[in-house]
């Protein structure tokens, strides 16, 4: 998933937030860095200006109405030369390093942002994943349980001979909308409760979970399970 970005104008200024380790993070304009925003589309662009060559970025509002205005997706990146040729590269938002992500066991889990809607005793589960709200589908081998305290959502996959245990909560911001949540925590442990330091199967990628068209519930999902 692309990182995703926060653009706050007041006045003439522009803020610019990465969500990067849990938290949002004000991202400083360095010296050779304009930026700009379209006051009909409300597209933001930061060019950076080199010696030898310029990259231009621009980042738009996430596409989901009910998202926070704010929230933005890099949606492109360009380099030229001094005299305006393109100079090929991987443009866009998706080539970020994601730190921490897939490792062993704590930590922060990943920098990918997740919403979870209640609606009765279902979950619904999305990721954004490449510019769009997607949804996450419950596997056989997994629960999901909301702690009615913290809001935090634990989901529980268990294998033939380990068990995993992610907690996703929501994002710091108290600005954010309620549903976004971040994965802050994963562990593994052997089926008798001993914790792993490690991934037990072949070391760092997530399993991926099937998704279906529309939006997969997470069924028995509020309280304790």
């Amino acid at each position: 998933m692309s990182n995703a970005y926060k653009f706050i104008a007041n006045g003439t200024t522009i803020q610019q937030f990465e969500f990067d380790d849990g938290a949002w993070k004000l991202e400083d304009l360095h010296r050779n860095e304009t930026i700009s925003m379209d006051p009909l589309t409300l597209d933001v662009v930061v060019t950076s200006t080199f010696e030898t060559f310029t990259k231009v970025e621009t980042y738009r509002q996430t596409p989901s109405t009910t998202d926070d205005a704010s929230l933005y997706l890099r949606t492109s990146r360009v380099f030229t030369a001094r005299d305006g040729t393109p100079i090929p590269s991987n443009s866009g938002g998706s080539d970020d390093d994601h730190g921490g992500g897939n490792g062993g066991n704590g930590g922060n889990g990943s920098d990918d942002l997740y919403k979870f809607e209640f609606i009765g005793t279902a979950v619904v589960a999305s990721e954004f994943d490449d510019g769009a709200w997607k949804p996450e589908h419950l596997r056989r081998n997994q629960t999901i349980s909301v702690d009615p305290a913290t809001q935090n959502v634990v989901i529980t996959s268990t294998f033939a001979t380990f068990i995993k245990v992610e907690t996703y909560s929501q994002t710091p911001d108290a600005a954010d909308d309620a549903s976004l949540y971040v994965r802050t925590s994963r562990v593994f442990t052997a089926l008798d409760g001993t914790v792993l330091p490690t991934d037990p199967r072949d070391g760092s990628r997530d399993e991926v979970r099937a998704g279906t068209r529309g939006k997969d519930r997470f069924d028995g999902g509020r309280g304790n399970d």
